[in-house]
């Protein structure tokens, strides 16, 4: 029951009505060992387990959760992930995303990884409680505060105005080999170009040479499985 009750309020932070097929999940890492302020990748494998496709256009949104709760962003909100992709049924996909924790008591926690998927009008998800799955990690704070868990800093201001795309995002570590990239919302990606960083700052502007009208993701990714998306409209 809690499961269905955290699904519910994700997907109503989240902004969206939904009608699902059937997906699944397992949360391939972390695994064993958190310690607060050091970086580790969370790895959520997605699959189709229903019988219909999901295509970049549906929208899979998915999110990290400890105890039973959403994660704080440091910025007033929740971690929250949009990731536009396709997986045909029967098939699935490996969803990345670097991360660091701060605060929380030092102790065992239950790490988990949930998905929805927003854009499969009429069809109703019929097993909901493989949307969700959890490892025992053990986690170590590090420092003297506590608090609730959260995102370790990552300040992220970009914004997009008259086609140029401004790249403001500052992390505790360092951002090697940044790309930027856009992606329509068949998934295609129609621009990439490589980003300057000093450390773990990305300050610049990039002029995105995109034709066409419509709505776009944005993604700033590094080779160490930092990403950021925003959703823009050209």
């Amino acid at each position: 029951m809690k499961k269905l009750l955290l699904l519910a309020a994700f997907a109503f932070s989240a902004g969206f009505v939904t009608a699902q097929e059937d997906i699944a999940v397992k949360l391939l890492s972390p695994t064993t060992n958190i310690v607060s302020g050091q970086t580790f990748n969370i790895d959520l494998r997605v699959i189709n387990s229903g019988t219909v496709n999901l295509v970049a256009a549906d929208s899979l949104v998915w999110a990290p959760t400890i105890n039973g709760s959403l994660i704080g962003n440091g910025q007033g909100g929740s971690v929250i992930y949009l990731d536009l992709v396709n997986i045909n049924a029967g098939d699935s996909t490996t969803l990345t995303r670097q991360f660091g924790l701060q605060g929380g008591a030092s102790g065992s926690i239950n790490f988990c990884g949930l998905a929805v998927v927003f854009g499969w009008q009429g069809i109703t998800e019929s097993d909901t409680t493989n949307n969700t799955d959890c490892n025992t990690i053990s986690y170590t704070n590090s420092s003297v505060s506590v608090g609730e868990f959260s995102l370790i800093s990552i300040h992220d201001n970009s914004f997009f105005a008259n086609g140029i795309y401004h790249v403001d995002i500052s992390a505790m570590e360092n951002l090697d080999n940044s790309t930027i990239s856009v992606i329509n919302m068949a998934g295609q990606e129609v621009f990439n170009a490589p980003l300057e960083n000093k450390g773990g700052t990305i300050n610049t502007e990039v002029a995105l040479e995109l034709t066409n009208r419509g709505v776009y993701i944005v993604k700033i990714a590094d080779q160490n499985g930092f990403v950021k998306t925003k959703k823009i409209m050209f």
